[in-house]
């Protein structure tokens, strides 16, 4: 199952005004990917608006890639009681992915330049969360069980 949205939108509903600390921290990771040129940068001040320049729009574009979203999902989780809800239907959240990586699109310690150019061309934004569900092999006939989880 794809979660698209779900750590963004919690991402949003619990920070309104933005995570200064997570864009911070993005930030500096962005820097090992796309460098700014602050020479380059500087001789536009004169030109152009320098939240305009187009290194920086290509940074801001990116720094989404960088975020904890793994916070996020999990709060996501907690909040939509997801777990009991499978358990409620007889399903349980796989732990070992065997179709999709729970986060194929994230950016990790070892991702090379060239990696990112293609995630980031590609127009993937890092918050893509899939989870694989199983099915209970016994599912007992007791309807409490299923409800157990969810007190």
């Amino acid at each position: 199952m794809l979660f698209i949205n779900a750590a963004v939108e919690t991402d949003h509903t619990a920070n309104p005004q933005g995570d200064v600390q997570s864009m911070v921290s993005a930030m500096n990771r962005l820097e090992k990917y796309i460098p700014i040129d602050k020479s380059r940068v500087s001789l536009t001040r004169g030109r152009m608006n320098t939240g305009a320049h187009p290194e920086l729009v290509l940074r801001t574009a990116c720094y989404d890639m960088f975020k904890p979203w793994d916070k996020y999902f999990d709060m996501f989780m907690d909040e939509g009681r997801i777990t009991q809800f499978a358990t409620l239907y007889g399903m349980a959240i796989k732990k070992k992915h065997t179709i999709v990586q729970p986060w194929p699109y994230k950016i990790r310690t070892r991702t090379t330049k060239k990696e990112f150019d293609v995630l980031r061309a590609g127009s993937t934004t890092g918050f893509e969360r899939y989870m694989e569900f199983q099915k209970f092999e016994i599912i007992a006939d007791d309807v409490s069980v299923g409800f157990a989880g969810m007190q």
